[in-house]
């Protein structure tokens, strides 16, 4: 068997493992033919993998994170009983061969999961980490959530919307959610940077596993809000959500978002808002009494033309 059809046996069995890193989610995002997977095996089991995405840009392969993947990096399968420090070297011995096996590559970005700690044997073969922010919802349920995490702030603008008269419901008129995610995109002047095929598509894939849900807000029959919802094992991850720019003062996606997290507590998962390094948005999903989250960006620069490029971008700024 080629590599990709050992990992999706591999993804199979590790039922835990990420959606972000599932073959069925790569061939949707990436394109089949425009992702692979590193491997480490040991007595004919896979113990470690690296997935990636490539992109040929004017020549060069560039290996980045694919669109609406927010984290993608290594699976390691670590033994039972494993002491710290074999846990450590385990680690290194991993990494190092996972990333030898990547192809070359003029330049490598990703976002790895928060579960992910250990970077060291990554900056000791020449790789650069820079720190973000996720904002973690988790509580032992959504009555106990509702009761001593929301702030009174975001209650009161729950209470506004229940006021107004504003009814949330699971949908899954996907066409609908891409038009309001488009208009939420046109009101900042900016393209939105996925395609309605590529959502769709997702979309479709992922109601068969059970994996995505959509959650709508109406006011007067009219649709004026939407998020889109996915689950894996461990978290309801909040991936893309859209308002009507009419109608932007009346609480619509705060009782979206509500719906989302009563799914994740309830289903005894975390709820990931997928936050943003952007104030405006930091600002309102700590609003919701989350908790902040680093994970690792880690980065690599091998063409010598980019990194001109990028210390002349750093200098200007």
């Amino acid at each position: 068997m080629s590599s990709k059809e050992r990992y999706k046996q591999f993804c199979e069995l590790q039922q835990t493992m990420s959606i972000f890193s599932q073959s069925w989610w790569l061939d949707i995002v990436c394109g089949a033919s425009n992702w692979n997977v590193a491997l480490i095996e040991k007595g004919g089991r896979v113990q470690a993998s690296l997935p990636y995405y490539k992109r040929n840009v004017k020549g060069r392969v560039y290996l980045q994170r694919p669109p609406l993947t927010p984290f993608l990096g290594p699976n390691i399968v670590y033994p039972d009983g494993q002491s710290y420090s074999k846990r450590l070297s385990w680690e290194k011995e991993a990494l190092d061969s996972l990333f030898e096996q990547l192809p070359a590559f003029a330049f490598f970005e990703q976002h790895f999961s928060p579960s992910f700690k250990n970077w060291l044997p990554l900056y000791w073969q020449g790789f650069q980490q820079s720190t973000r922010y996720t904002y973690l919802i988790d509580a032992a349920n959504f009555d106990e959530y509702l009761a001593e995490v929301l702030p009174s702030t975001r209650k009161r603008r729950i209470k506004k919307a229940n006021a107004h008269g504003v009814k949330v419901y699971e949908g899954d008129d996907v066409e609908t959610f891409y038009d309001l995610n488009k208009k939420t995109f046109a009101r900042q002047g900016v393209k939105i940077p996925y395609s309605w095929e590529l959502v769709k598509n997702l979309y479709q894939e992922g109601r068969k596993r059970k994996a995505i849900r959509l959650f709508f807000a109406s006011l007067d029959e009219k649709v004026i809000a939407a998020g889109f919802y996915v689950l894996d094992e461990h978290c309801v991850y909040y991936l893309m959500g859209g308002i009507d720019p009419e109608v932007t003062d009346v609480g619509a996606m705060d009782l979206v978002q509500l719906k989302g997290i009563e799914l994740a507590l309830n289903s005894k998962k975390k709820f990931d808002f997928e936050g943003s390094m952007m104030p405006s948005i930091e600002k309102y999903v700590r609003s919701f009494g989350a908790t902040q989250c680093q994970y690792f960006q880690i980065s690599k620069t091998n063409s010598k033309l980019l990194r001109l490029k990028r210390l002349v971008k750093d200098f200007i700024q």
